[in-house]
């Protein structure tokens, strides 16, 4: 088992799981930092953020170099695989403008700004999700992931209205901390805690461990952010 000590868990508010997740890497480099400094860096607006978003929150926080790894096949494509930083970002402009979705144009404009950030940002357009968990906790690296809520617990989906609604509602994306792995699963720290009663109660401590098969498929196309090089003396916290 490789493991990442003492890292502390936040309770997040309803839709604030990437500040619950900021506030757990940020406090494992700077004690100085939790849930409730992260949210007046950004207040959270109960809508969660995008992963670039993510990751300029991180930045804010005070680390210089924050990378992204995704598969996300609606914002990116491996045509971009292997393209220089500027080349990329010439892309991403494009498609920002071009791209068919507006949620889509919307997340594409942030990856636009986190990549433009006066940091060492990068995005890396890769499916070996796996290789790059094991490779940041083995270099002392927390890494903040999203995964699919509902499939993780096998949770009926809600509508807007916060009622079940297996026609109209939506799976939850849930941004988590992993902190470790071995062999058989990754050990992951959770911020949410509202949900995690009856069946699903021995999560509630949030934190628990899932198995390398089942997070890869609730990975599906999410995003893996890997937050490096902190100072406290760039940090806004």
């Amino acid at each position: 088992m490789v493991t990442l000590k003492y890292m502390r868990r936040y309770l997040q508010d309803a839709g604030a799981c990437a500040f619950g997740a900021v506030a757990t890497v940020g406090n494992h480099f700077n004690r100085n930092i939790n849930y409730d400094i992260v949210c007046k860096i950004e207040s959270p607006d109960g809508n969660g953020l995008y992963t670039p978003n993510i990751g300029l929150l991180l930045n804010k926080v005070g680390f210089e170099k924050v990378t992204v790894i995704t598969a996300d096949l609606d914002l990116v494509d491996f045509k971009w695989q292997n393209l220089s930083k500027h080349k990329l970002i010439e892309e991403i402009k494009q498609s920002k403008r071009k791209h068919p979705q507006a949620e889509c144009r919307d997340i594409l404009r942030q990856y636009f700004n986190f990549l433009n950030a006066k940091k060492e940002n990068n995005l890396i357009i890769d499916h070996h999700f796996g290789n790059y968990i094991r490779s940041a906790i083995d270099s002392g690296l927390p890494v903040l992931a999203s995964f699919n809520w509902n499939l993780l617990f096998k949770h009926p989906k809600f509508n807007d209205f916060g009622e079940i609604d297996p026609i109209k509602g939506e799976a939850e994306s849930h941004e988590i901390v992993i902190c470790g792995y071995d062999n058989k699963s990754v050990n992951i720290i959770d911020s949410h805690h509202e949900m995690y009663k009856g069946k699903l109660k021995k999560f509630r401590n949030g934190r628990y461990k899932i198995e390398w098969e089942i997070f890869m498929t609730v990975l599906g196309h999410g995003d893996l952010i890997i937050p490096d090089q902190y100072s406290k003396e760039n940090s806004n916290a």
